[in-house]
């Protein structure tokens, strides 16, 4: 009898999960468009595995990331041929302009791509400052800088494991839960950021040639990202907590 039972509810869980992942699935492609393919949208053909789902489906992911690696790289080439700023006025001057660039990459993303970007935006826009910060930050700017270049790696993955998490079914986490794995993810960032935020507030407290200005910009980045590791740890949180009707099996 026990057998038979577990038989039925392994095929229900299977029938569940299946039904999820179909969901998912076009839940997915409502982003691409119609009479379009997830091949047009992304425009790079690349393909992520989503988690809980046993199919591929097409994301713009890769591109995004590959347009956010070139903006950085764009703004140290920027500032290896003209000069880093030399003020913070400056230095505010460039972030604005990196900031309404990456108001237009927006454009034409899928929604919940856009709800992902737009949290974590603000991480980004920070990297940049402590990039512009490096020439009016004294005798800290090339640290500064190299944790600024840290930290855009972090995005990076804290962005995927964000995504996953926002286009995830609610088919699929009422049968199977959360996505653990984006979970952990988030979980590790937050904790390598944490640390990197320890070492910026001890070199912001220890830089005895930075004027009251750069100081008090490079506080700014400091507790814009501080308060987006504390929404990113949140997430991650709940996530994990979420166990779904058959998630006890695994987790």
């Amino acid at each position: 009898m026990k057998t038979v039972l577990s038989l039925a509810v392994l095929f229900v869980l299977a029938a569940s999960l299946s039904l999820a992942a179909g969901s998912d699935s076009a839940g997915m492609g409502e982003g691409t468009g119609a009479g379009g393919s997830a091949n047009e949208e992304a425009g790079d053909g690349n393909v992520v595995e989503q988690p809980g789902q046993g199919a591929t489906v097409e994301t713009t992911q890769a591109t995004m990331n590959q347009g956010a690696e070139q903006q950085l790289q764009t703004q140290q080439q920027t500032q290896t041929s003209a000069g880093k700023p030399e003020t913070v006025a400056a230095a505010r001057a460039q972030v604005q302009e990196r900031t309404r660039a990456m108001e237009q990459e927006l454009q034409g993303m899928p929604e919940k791509t856009q709800n992902v970007y737009r949290n974590q935006n603000q991480v980004r826009e920070a990297v940049h400052a402590l990039l512009a910060l490096e020439g009016v930050t004294g005798g800290i700017g090339p640290q500064v800088s190299a944790i600024a270049k840290e930290f855009n790696n972090s995005v990076q993955a804290t962005i995927k494991a964000e995504e996953r998490v926002e286009k995830r079914s609610g088919l699929a986490r009422f049968f199977a839960g959360g996505d653990a794995k984006a979970a952990e993810e988030l979980q590790q960032e937050t904790t390598k950021n944490q640390e990197r935020l320890q070492e910026l507030q001890r070199l912001h407290d220890s830089c005895a040639d930075c004027d009251g200005e750069a100081k008090a910009m490079l506080q700014e980045q400091i507790r814009t990202m501080e308060g987006e590791q504390t929404r990113l740890r949140e997430l991650a949180d709940k996530e994990g907590k979420s166990k779904g009707l058959f998630g006890w099996m695994w987790k």
